[in-house]
């Protein structure tokens, strides 16, 4: 994608990495961690859908930006293994949800549906 990308701040926003086994986060460290679904790594999304980035500044919890070739986004959450729990505050865990309703800086638009 060659167009600039507008977002959370560099050092929040991680890289997501398509490789022969599945999509994947490299990390601060540069190491990469495979984004599940259900205890496997992701290969592929449904059609139209592409990863864009993983917002990780919320303890315990990352957000998954996904855009479809219409423009429309969602989010998917993920927990600290990466592994898919919905895409609604609502799916989380009851104990992940306390941190999700703290003020946090606005850092633009990083997840809705259009």
């Amino acid at each position: 994608m060659s167009e600039t990308m507008t977002g959370p701040p560099a050092q929040i926003r991680g890289e997501v990495v398509a490789t022969p086994e599945g999509f994947c986060l490299r990390d601060g460290e540069g190491e990469l961690r495979p984004i599940r679904l259900g205890g496997v790594p992701v290969r592929e999304f449904l059609p139209g859908w592409a990863p864009l980035f993983v917002y990780s500044a919320f303890p315990g919890l990352h957000l998954l930006e996904l855009q479809h070739e219409s423009g429309q986004r969602a989010t998917w959450f993920l927990d600290d293994r990466l592994e898919r729990l919905g895409d609604a505050v609502k799916d989380l865990p009851p104990r992940t949800r306390p941190g999700c309703s703290k003020p946090r800086p606005n850092f633009g638009r990083i997840s809705g549906r259009s």
